[in-house]
């Protein structure tokens, strides 16, 4: 049998666990929507607060128009946006063609410009050659302003 202390620790916890159920017990409250007092519009398109406040946020706003590429002649190899490299076999260098936008990939040897062909490519930038003059040119991918 149990000893009078232990008997008496298991009544008092029982007690206190079943006070603890019935002051914690609440009902689910319920809310029924009165359909004849909300419009479609309503019921179709949620409030969305959220979509207000980040639409505040400089970096979630419109974004700021960009100068046409179109307007911008063509005037050498630099004109030309180095956006990546690929290093593995075969090495390329990922281009964006001034005029177009067109993302052009690049192999060792070719070229997007006549004239000029990519004779390297590093970690941070790739080297193109104009074939009539030996002129190099370094492209770097990522540039610092300034």
């Amino acid at each position: 049998m149990l000893s009078r202390p232990t008997l008496l620790f298991w009544v008092v916890f029982l007690f206190i666990v079943t006070l603890s159920i019935f002051s914690h017990y609440q009902k689910p409250k319920t809310s029924q929507f009165q359909v004849s007092n909300l419009d479609t519009k309503a019921l179709t398109e949620p409030q969305t607060r959220w979509q207000t406040a980040l639409s505040k946020l400089p970096q979630f706003g419109a974004p700021e128009t960009t100068p046409s590429i179109a307007s911008k002649p063509i005037t050498g190899i630099e004109s030309s946006r180095l956006i990546g490299i690929v290093l593995d076999t075969p090495k390329r260098a990922i281009v964006m063609h001034p005029e177009s936008g067109k993302v052009m990939r690049i192999g060792i040897g070719e070229g997007w410009l006549p004239g000029w062909t990519l004779i390297e490519t590093r970690i941070n930038h790739v080297v193109w050659q104009k074939e009539s003059m030996e002129e190099q040119y370094r492209q770097m991918l990522f540039t610092t302003k300034k």
